[in-house]
């Protein structure tokens, strides 16, 4: 993949700084730098889909599966790029900022740090990371994982609007765009409590029903 697309790292970045325009449907000549970051970005994973599969063996099993299933519904090297463009953009595009923030709040607090490091160390095993370890038996890297997501993600949900339809005494009309941002229900009291805009890493720990609460939409959609 660097060898088709030395720059993917530059052009993601440069997609990920622009793409509000995308969201605000600002118009193409006011959008250069996203359409471009956009082209580049598609560019990239066509001209990969587009080389015979005997050359792309160490693809995983997401990327096999996924292109497998666009092939059987006929789709080109183009389509599987753009479908694959976007899955990459929401697979990376949280990642390095929870990254940050959870590093961010763990060295804010060193009695968060030595709590989380005490419960993750069981997964380090000989300089090998034990990854359903991590994932399954550590409740307190979790909690500290949502809430970041929950206070430091702000994603919207976009729909189109296909009939009349009223939402709280106003009628929205057929073929406008909606967008529902996120971070309103994030800070809720009703559901977080009087501490809603507060960092608090047990938050989902003391609360396990919290994740699987409505008013928690750390993805966009």
């Amino acid at each position: 993949m660097w060898g088709l697309a030395p720059n993917l790292i530059e052009s993601f970045q440069k997609w990920e700084q622009t793409t509000w325009k995308y969201i605000f449907q600002v118009p193409r000549i006011l959008s250069k730098d996203m359409y471009d970051a956009r082209d580049e970005l598609i560019g990239a994973f066509t001209a990969y889909f587009g080389q015979a599969k005997t050359i792309r063996t160490d693809a995983n099993y997401f990327v096999t599966t996924s292109e497998q299933e666009l092939r059987d519904i006929a789709f080109n090297d183009n389509d599987v790029g753009k479908v694959h463009m976007l899955q990459y953009w929401a697979i990376n595009g949280n990642a390095h900022k929870v990254t940050f923030w959870m590093f961010a709040y763990m060295l804010h607090d060193p009695q968060l740090l030595e709590r989380i490091r005490q419960e993750v160390a069981p997964g380090i095993e000989n300089g090998t990371v034990n990854v359903p370890y991590l994932t399954e038996q550590c409740p307190r890297l979790e909690s500290l994982f949502l809430e970041v997501l929950r206070l430091k993600m702000s994603s919207s949900l976009m729909r189109y609007v296909t009939e009349p339809t009223v939402v709280g005494g106003k009628v929205l009309a057929r073929g406008h765009n909606v967008m529902v941002p996120y971070r309103q229900l994030h800070l809720d009291e009703d559901v977080w409590g009087k501490n809603a805009s507060a960092f608090d890493p047990d938050r989902f720990l003391n609360d396990k029903q919290l994740s699987r609460s409505s008013s928690f939409r750390p993805f966009g959609g």
